[in-house]
């Protein structure tokens, strides 16, 4: 699940999280280096993860709810205020009801939305009911590179 905003609301949902979890379960929490949550964090279990590269960092959610009216121009804007976003682990989620989009990894993500390289396929994304829809209709989105950094 993504959380974002007020630390008071990151904590209060993890403990919420937490409370309905069986004794053995763990849970990930995915703190950017430098990001002054991980001090909440100080004295819990963990261990430091780094990630070589080129980071690409999409904030799913945030991306997807400004989109909404671009989406809602297209497809019913009933399902458009109801989609609902969450983001983990390089997976990306989003759903309405019983229909879902599911995309697998960042590289899969950013070609969802600005489009696949010439001669490739879109991989590990998969869509049901008006989420293919929105797919097929939606995406790749027809803005320039420049108005894109901006979303």
């Amino acid at each position: 699940m993504e959380y974002a905003g007020d630390r008071q609301s990151i904590i209060s949902a993890l403990s919420m999280i937490s409370s309905d979890l069986p004794e053995n379960a763990e849970i990930e929490i995915d703190v950017q280096k430098n990001d002054l949550l991980g001090n909440l964090f100080r004295g819990l279990e963990g261990k430091s993860v780094s990630r070589s590269g080129t980071h690409c960092i999409i904030d799913f959610a945030r991306t997807m709810n400004k989109l909404k009216p671009y989406f809602a121009s297209y497809i019913p804007e009933d399902f458009v205020n109801s989609m609902q976003f969450s983001a983990g682990n390089e997976r990306f989620t989003a759903w309405s009801g019983n229909d879902y989009l599911r995309i697998e990894g960042q590289t899969n993500l950013v070609c969802t939305i600005l489009g696949t390289p010439p001669d490739e396929e879109l991989s590990n994304a998969e869509a049901t009911g008006m989420m293919k829809e929105l797919i097929e209709t939606c995406f790749p989105i027809p803005l320039p590179p420049l108005e894109m950094n901006m979303i």
